[in-house]
């Protein structure tokens, strides 16, 4: 069974997923892929922010797909997208959701996403593309490849899930360093405002600045043993959610959506190994493995 973005593969023996995140009966869309149920971090993603959002079933299938198809490159292989707001928004996405919550406004998040006012003023359609362009994606994919690349960091450290599984006390301390090991966003670029020394670097004004925040969450200075895998680190202050004003809005959503997932598979995985080579996915900014294939043996739900 391939744990990954878009691919399945392999076989599974026992149980083919975790019952809690398949509970809802997905249609097939036919201009899409078919995807087989199973467990994917791809539909844990995804279909918590439909949940939160009340899309139906092919609306959800649409969303993800165009989401994949804008970040990342995951739809053809070897070649990065470059889908922008309007061809991931526009048609399908754009009419069956605003404007039917614009039509039959529900209470539900979409609804008051598409209803939202600016001083007593409708907001403008970019405006409320743009939300929901944040609310689909943003913290779609990162999740996503946070919970593969966990995955990954399990498997290369069985000993680290076998702690779990003995102490799930540890769970909210897994989530971070979950987090922190994989690093879905890579960077941000800044432009700086005014003269500064930085540690007898000189940086002019007008000068760009990268900060990749792989390098930040291995930084010697502040974590002990930063190359290793450890899901008791405490203090762990990475930066996977970012840090002051640009802080995640999902990040509470985003640590519940993978400490659920932590705990069923420190209840039910009997036992896990990989079973080919990972795959990453072809992408500068949001980064993560596109497949994991692996085999493991997951007990029935009680």
């Amino acid at each position: 069974m391939l744990w990954g973005a878009t691919a399945w593969a392999g076989q599974v023996d026992g149980s083919v997923g975790v019952d809690y995140f398949r509970s809802s009966s997905r249609r097939e869309d036919p201009r899409e892929p078919q995807v087989p149920r199973g467990l994917t971090a791809q539909d844990i993603g995804m279909r918590v922010r439909a949940r939160l959002l009340e899309l139906d079933d092919r609306l959800e299938v649409i969303v993800d797909y165009r989401g994949r198809e804008a970040f990342g490159g995951q739809i053809a292989d070897g070649v990065a997208a470059n889908a922008n707001h309007r061809l991931l928004y526009r048609g399908e996405v754009r009419y069956a959701i605003i404007e039917d919550r614009r039509a039959k406004p529900r209470d539900d998040l979409a609804s008051l996403l598409a209803n939202a006012r600016i001083d007593g003023e409708p907001m403008g359609m970019m405006e409320t593309l743009g939300y929901f362009l944040i609310t689909f994606t943003a913290g779609h994919d990162t999740t996503k490849n946070a919970l593969v690349g966990g995955m990954q960091a399990f498997l290369e450290h069985p000993e680290q899930f076998e702690t779990l599984r003995r102490d799930r006390t540890l769970l909210d301390s897994a989530v971070e360093e979950v987090v922190r090991w994989t690093t879905p966003v890579n960077h941000m670029k800044r432009r700086v405002l005014e003269d500064y020394e930085l540690r007898g670097q000189k940086l002019r004004a007008g000068d760009w600045l990268v900060m990749f925040y792989a390098s930040a969450n291995r930084d010697e200075e502040i974590f002990e043993a930063p190359f290793e895998f450890k899901i008791d680190r405490n203090p762990n202050r990475h930066l996977g959610f970012g840090i002051g004003e640009h802080f995640c809005l999902g990040a509470n959503l985003a640590r519940r959506s993978q400490r659920a997932l932590l705990a069923e598979l420190a209840d039910r995985m009997e036992w896990a190994e990989l079973s080919g080579e990972p795959e990453r996915i072809h992408s500068a900014f949001v980064v993560g493995l596109k497949k994991l294939p692996m085999r493991y043996r997951i007990r029935p739900a009680t």
